[in-house]
């Protein structure tokens, strides 16, 4: 099963989350113009957030966590995962690296 989030007046972007039979989406919801939160069972009783993430440049980097900081409690957070695409050198010094250490555990 999946999900897809595409755009279709502009070049680029999108995300694509797929998921096998031990995994139950239960709701998904849209963050920016590209990224996908899902709620997600996994083997019945395992609760993980999903967020599949394409961004495009630096000034959306913070957008992007706030909005899912609106949409999902503080609490849950040890449940969310994050993947995709984030246009983000760790090698170098910036202000998006930052705010990417900022929001996650490395």
């Amino acid at each position: 099963m999946s999900k897809a989030r595409t755009r279709t007046n502009e070049r680029g972007g999108g995300t694509l989350t797929a998921w096998n039979d031990d995994v139950k989406a239960i709701q998904h919801c849209e963050i920016g113009k590209d990224s996908l939160l899902s709620k997600l069972i996994f083997k019945n009783h395992i609760l993980l957030f999903l967020l599949n993430v394409y961004r495009s440049n630096v000034d959306s980097f913070k957008a992007l966590f706030n909005e899912v900081y609106a949409k999902l409690p503080l609490e849950l957070w040890k449940n969310l995962s994050a993947i995709g695409d984030f246009n983000l050198d760790m090698l170098e010094e910036s202000d998006a690296k930052q705010i990417f250490l900022k929001y996650i555990k490395v």
